[in-house]
């Protein structure tokens, strides 16, 4: 439904991957995946895959990632991008025997990723932490 569409998403962020708690979790057959999506930009499509027509990529994604480090985790950010996801998340079979799920990231493991356009409101709980403090007292330490 929304494969190939531009589409925004929050979660927390967790390097290659965007987490969240979905009250139902997608199970194919006897595998369940995670209720997370894969993160990748731009340099990593393949060419069959085809381009976007957006600047964002790899080295605007390692500068956000790094200002992250010396936020308190978990970080929560908006992702837009645009999704991918198979039109069946059926598991990968090799010489006749399950190999293993066919997803998105390292050894498919993802069931979706989005190709970042854009990084926004990005917020670790220690700046919810701090925000607070500044609510209830009334003075930025």
């Amino acid at each position: 439904m929304y494969s190939g569409k531009l589409i925004q998403i929050r979660g927390e962020w967790r390097g290659s991957a965007l987490w969240d708690q979905c009250p139902k979790q997608i199970q194919t057959e006897d595998h369940k995946w995670p209720n997370a999506i894969y993160l990748i930009c731009k340099e990593s499509l393949l060419k069959r895959e085809g381009p976007v027509d957006w600047s964002f990529g790899i080295d605007d994604y390692n500068q956000l990632w790094i200002q992250t480090l010396h936020y308190k985790l978990p970080v929560y950010a908006t992702f837009e991008g645009r999704l991918d996801a198979r039109a069946e998340l059926l598991p990968m079979l090799e010489n006749g025997g399950p190999r293993g799920p066919f997803g998105y990231g390292h050894r498919g493991y993802y069931p979706a990723r989005i190709i970042i356009r854009e990084i926004i409101d990005i917020i670790g709980s220690g700046f919810l932490e701090h925000a607070r403090e500044v609510e209830k007292y009334g003075i930025d330490l």
